[in-house]
């Protein structure tokens, strides 16, 4: 196994979008599902209203799971705390309010989640979800360990600049992204690499650079396994009961 970078300041098994398969997604309810299920850190995504308020949402385009239309950047804070998400996996289940990042913060805290905050702009918004999640981000008040991460590696970039002492993450999907080139820019202390990206030699390289690495989205067993054989640190998940199983001992 490569030699592993110590620097991963969450838990092994992140939780995809809160709650995984088992609750709607990015909401208090899957928050709470994580902290039942004995999970220690949960990920999920930040995107800003019109109006300067920030809220946990996957979607650039609501109506897939959020109900609605348009742009969550193009509603108020009012309008938003009046959506609700549903769990396509339980139809009929009742629908879950947006959860606002003060919220989530909050909750994570109570129940000693850490955080792995994504940075999910909106095209437009990169620069005003960035100056909105450093202001948000109170980190040396923060009772959990907290990270936060991005594909936009300028949104990041933007973000760490003000706040330094926040740990980040570097999101890539394809293997055309220069994923070292923006990790360096950045100063992340790790990459987020699709799980197919994550082979041996990427995990090295990334070591040899001081990177820790969480690979995405791992819901089997075996490759799990295989992942933490190669020295990946941490795995997001939508299925972490299957991850604790396959990783106990």
């Amino acid at each position: 196994m490569p030699a592993s970078t110590s620097r991963w300041p969450l838990a092994k098994i992140v939780v995809h979008r809160a709650g995984g398969i088992h609750a709607p997604e990015n909401t208090a309810a899957a928050i709470k599902t994580a902290a039942r299920m004995r999970c220690r850190a949960v990920e999920f995504d930040v995107q800003n209203t019109a109006d300067g308020g920030l809220f946990l949402c996957h979607d650039e385009f609501l109506g897939r799971v959020v109900k609605g239309a348009g742009r969550l950047c193009e509603l108020t804070t009012d309008q938003a705390k009046r959506l609700r998400v549903e769990n396509p996996r339980e139809p009929g289940a009742p629908a879950e309010p947006l959860c606002s990042f003060e919220e989530a913060a909050a909750l994570c805290s109570e129940l000693h989640l850490a955080m792995n905050i994504e940075l999910k702009p909106a095209r437009g918004c990169e620069e005003v979800l960035a100056d909105l999640a450093a202001r948000a981000l109170d980190f040396k008040r923060l009772a959990v360990p907290v990270l936060v991460s991005s594909f936009h590696a300028g949104c990041l970039a933007r973000f760490h600049r003000q706040q330094s002492a926040v740990p980040c993450g570097f999101l890539f999907e394809e293997a055309s992204v220069d994923w070292q080139k923006a990790a360096r820019e950045i100063g992340v202390v790790a990459v987020h690499p699709h799980h197919a990206l994550a082979t041996e030699s990427m995990v090295h390289t990334a070591h040899a650079a001081g990177w820790a690495v969480m690979a995405w989205t791992v819901d089997d067993a075996a490759l799990a396994r295989t992942l933490t054989e190669l020295g990946v640190e941490a795995l997001c998940t939508n299925r972490p009961e299957i991850l604790q199983k396959a990783l106990a001992g």
